[in-house]
């Protein structure tokens, strides 16, 4: 198969890292060798059932032979990955290296110049998919079907290393799209950073003053605010790599926000009106497009 790898290295088996290795051991003639920073986490990955022979806390072992290394630490650990992999001379040349990272123009900056000097190729991939929950307890091989999984090459990128790794993705069941690092960090200030940013703040909004109010809550509160709960390490990592993509969706929400407040103060139910019919059309459109 044109997007098949015979092995697969993951480095930092997450909530993501974990699923995409549950899904990846489903391929035939794919094998997976997780990787972990702490020997701690070597029995939870077993709990999981990955067998002693696919987990290591060895990076060089972890990548030896494989075709596909996919680094699914956090968006600020990852140079720091590639300047061991480097150090160990661990690479087979001819490896495609990706990720998971939120943020792409940075990461891609970075890693592709790094990676290049060890005669491999780094090509960003960010799958759309996860949940409020982190860890290897809470991966499932399904959790990446049917979920959008957007690959940032540069124009330097060789076509067939950007087409092995589109059709690995599809194999996974994943919707793939194609778009500049640039282009993917404005989209996803918009449609990712955006909502969690306001999560946080409806929630500090609704129950900040008043904790006690949450038991009165029905699911409206819960359902938008459900991704609030997500690490605050990693978000707020994300939130500020992203700062200049984020900043003007914000301060759109801000003038929106001042125009139902306009329309509250006088009001005026048929703007209100309109304003709520706008926003039903567009998220309607949402299900649509899924």
């Amino acid at each position: 198969m044109p997007g098949s790898f015979s092995k697969v290295a993951i480095l930092g088996p997450g909530l993501l890292g974990g699923s995409i290795a549950l899904a990846t051991r489903q391929l035939p003639g794919s094998a997976v060798r997780l990787w972990a920073r702490r020997t701690e986490a070597l029995p939870e990955l077993q709990a999981r059932g990955f067998a002693p022979s696919e987990t290591t806390t060895d990076l060089a072992e972890a990548v030896n032979g494989a075709e596909l290394v996919i680094l699914c630490s956090p968006v600020g650990a990852m140079p720091s990955l590639v300047e061991a992999l480097a150090a160990q001379k661990a690479l087979a040349p001819g490896t495609i290296v990706t990720d998971v990272g939120s943020v792409k123009a940075r990461v891609v900056e970075v890693l592709t110049p790094c990676v290049a000097a060890l005669n491999a190729t780094f090509i960003g991939s960010h799958p759309m998919a996860g949940s409020e929950n982190a860890g290897i307890a809470h991966a499932r091989a399904d959790l990446i079907s049917g979920a959008a999984c957007l690959l940032t090459p540069l124009p330097a990128t060789p076509p067939e290393a950007l087409t092995r790794l589109e059709s690995f993705w599809r194999s996974l069941g994943m919707r793939v799209s194609v778009l500049s690092p640039e282009d993917h960090d404005r989209a996803l200030a918009r449609v990712s950073h955006l909502p969690h940013a306001v999560a946080a703040a409806l929630t500090l909004a609704a129950l900040q003053t008043r904790p006690e109010d949450g038991a009165l809550c029905g699911n409206g509160l819960r359902d938008s605010t459900r991704i609030a709960k997500g690490g605050a390490a990693m978000w707020s990592e994300i939130l500020l790599e992203n700062r200049d993509a984020l900043m003007e969706p914000l301060r759109n929400l801000q003038g929106i926000l001042g125009e139902l407040l306009v329309f509250l103060e006088n009001r005026d139910q048929e703007r209100l009106a309109e304003f709520l019919h706008e926003a039903r059309k567009l998220r309607e459109q949402l299900d649509s497009a899924k």
